[in-house]
């Protein structure tokens, strides 16, 4: 477990919402805990994939739950479902039931 020493705690604690520019902030001496980014261009992109990969993390989990909710089921059961009837047990058989007229 990664534990701040207390200068950083308290450093973090009292930091105003406009203050960016503390070393224990978020995207600070400790998003790379490894070294292994020593190169200021490859940190810096490194940090705009990690953003870019926890935006896709977060649209799938609403995919996940968007799903849930239409079919009332878990994204387990629902990938078991898919799996033993892939034609029948699909996104489209679902869409139809929100057509018009249905």
């Amino acid at each position: 477990m990664f534990f701040l020493s207390r200068s950083c705690w308290t450093t973090v604690l009292d930091r105003s919402a406009s203050s960016s520019s503390s070393r224990c902030a978020a995207g600070g001496d400790f998003f790379d805990p490894l070294g292994l980014a020593d190169d200021p261009d490859t940190f810096a992109e490194l940090k705009v994939k990690e953003i870019k990969n926890g935006r896709l993390a977060m649209f799938s989990m609403f995919g996940f739950f968007v799903q849930a909710i239409v079919t009332g089921q878990g994204p387990l059961t629902n990938l078991s479902d898919h799996l033993a009837a892939p034609s029948t047990n699909n996104a489209f058989a679902y869409a139809t039931k929100f057509t018009p007229g249905n």
